[in-house]
Formats: structure tokens, C-alpha cells, sequence
């Protein structure tokens, strides 16, 4: 058993010239548990403090699931994503707030 944990902060910042910036900042925690050879549990948590469109808002995911490498160089993944989402409309009371789940089968192929 090999558990891996990875923390990332990062900030992001994007100018429309003459128009506008956004900028916010996207918090991830990563955990990765290896139970048996090449293959692995997955759960994840990622914090937002802007919408997905850096406008005002904020935003929450959590990610589950499971990973392996069945050969060198390919990792087949399945995760289930739960994601809630809340944009809040500049100079307006209106807001508009998502809660979204994913199931993802995904392949993925290292060179």
C-alpha cells in the first residue's frame, strides 16, 4: 500500500484589454492510494472562490474513483464527479447555481 497526496494552489488571472480582469484562485487536494500492483483509488477535492468562468461566484467538486495501469504506459481511469456550482450575476441579486454529476470512463496514452 502506497499513499501519494498532492496539493496544489494555484491563482489565475485573466485580462480582457480595455474591457475587464477576472482572477481567482483554485485550491486541489489529491489523493491517490495504490492497493494492489499498478492500480489505485482515487479521491480528490478542488475549491474555486470564482465561477468556472472566473466571473463572481464559486465552485466545488469532488472526484472518486479508480485507476490502472494494465501495461506500460496506459492508464485506464473511471471516476465519478460531483460538481456545485453557484454564478452570481455582477450588480444583481440573480444567481444561478448548478449541481452536476459525472461518470467518466477515460484511456489514457503516455509517450
Amino acid at each position: 500500500w502506497r499513499w501519494t497526496l498532492v496539493w496544489d494552489y494555484t491563482k489565475v488571472n485573466r485580462e480582457e484589454h480595455n474591457v475587464r480582469t477576472d482572477e481567482g484562485t483554485v485550491m486541489t487536494v489529491e489523493n491517490r492510494l495504490r492497493v494492489w500492483k499498478e492500480n489505485y483509488l482515487l479521491a480528490n477535492y478542488e475549491m474555486l472562490n470564482t465561477a468556472l468562468n472566473l466571473h463572481t461566484g464559486d465552485a466545488k467538486q469532488t472526484t472518486f474513483g479508480v485507476s490502472s495501469f494494465p501495461i506500460s504506459s496506459v492508464e485506464l481511469q473511471v471516476v465519478y464527479k460531483d460538481r456545485k456550482t453557484n454564478n452570481s450575476a455582477e450588480g444583481s441579486t440573480a444567481a444561478t447555481n448548478a449541481h452536476d454529476k459525472f461518470l467518466l470512463a477515460q484511456a489514457h496514452i503516455y509517450f
